[in-house]
């Protein structure tokens, strides 16, 4: 229950704000694409219990920690301080860390991808 409040909880923070800036169309190939890539790797990688919003809510944050890099002063260090708690939610245990990580390699590639487009 507690991933599932936090996964919704993040949606409602960082998913408002990410619509909003680029747009519906952008945000759910965002979401969804990381939900799937996130499973994907799962199923690479024998997890055979992932299911869920994480890998699409990795998506969205890697695409914004991308943006962020490209557009502003804002160092490794203070993302990794800024989001700790996400960071350790990966080491709890029945945490699917593999879909994180699908999600996380499909919102940077993303967020190159948007550069161009």
């Amino acid at each position: 229950p507690w991933h599932i409040l936090m996964n919704m909880y993040s949606l409602y923070n960082l998913g408002t704000w990410l619509e909003l800036s680029m747009g519906s169309v952008r945000f759910s190939i965002i979401l969804f694409g990381g939900v799937i890539l996130g499973n994907l790797f799962c199923l690479m990688m024998n997890v055979y219990s992932s299911i869920g919003l994480s890998g699409g809510l990795y998506a969205l944050m890697f695409f914004y920690f991308a943006l962020l890099f490209s557009y502003s002063n804002v160092s490794i260090v203070s993302l990794v301080r800024n989001n700790i708690a996400n960071i350790m939610i990966n080491f709890l245990p029945g945490v699917a860390w593999q879909a994180h990580l699908g999600g996380a390699a499909f919102g940077m590639i993303m967020a190159f991808l948007f550069r161009f487009i």
